[in-house]
């Protein structure tokens, strides 16, 4: 499946920085996402898996 790619742009204390944003507009893919436990019940709630993240990229260093 082929997503929607967008480039937006946000601010931070450094300036304006680019960032990417991907949609995909698929009940399949919502269903997927449901099954794997990554899905919540609200709009654009997700809980990612982060068990598989390292400890740098789960934040805690």
């Amino acid at each position: 499946m082929t997503p929607h790619e967008h480039i937006k742009h946000h601010k931070t204390k450094e300036g304006e920085k680019e960032h990417y944003h991907i949609a995909i507009y698929s009940k399949k893919v919502a269903y997927d996402l449901w099954d794997l436990g990554i899905k919540g019940a609200e709009p654009y709630e997700f809980h990612p898996p982060t068990r598989y993240l390292t400890t740098k990229a789960r934040g805690l260093i």
